[in-house]
């Protein structure tokens, strides 16, 4: 008779098999703090980044970082434009836009 190794006692995270060394739960599983921000936790609207404890949510369900609330929306998309990314002005110098967005053309 041979003694046999028992099985490893590492916590392993449920979504990566990734040893957890900081885990948080969620739905019974225990996820490393990678998958839980890129794949569980709910988003910033305006960054996209994980809401990691305090944050602000709109009439309308948008949720956001404290310090992202208040960014500019593109007149085109009225979508949040991030912090240290291009932008552009109309002529009128009031209405901001991603660089990518462009008004519908008339027919």
């Amino acid at each position: 008779f041979q003694p046999t190794t028992p099985p490893s006692t590492k916590i392993m995270c449920d979504i990566c098999r990734g040893p957890l060394d900081h885990f948080m739960f969620h739905n019974n599983q225990k996820i490393c703090m990678k998958c839980y921000n890129g794949q569980v936790a709910e988003k910033c609207f305006s960054c996209g980044k994980a809401l990691l404890g305090e944050y602000v949510e709109t009439s309308d369900g948008k949720l956001f970082h404290e310090e992202c609330r208040s960014l500019p929306l593109c007149a085109i998309c009225n979508q949040p434009i991030p912090p240290n990314t291009e932008f552009r002005v109309d002529n009128t110098g009031r209405k901001t836009m991603h660089m990518n967005c462009r008004w519908p053309t008339r027919r």
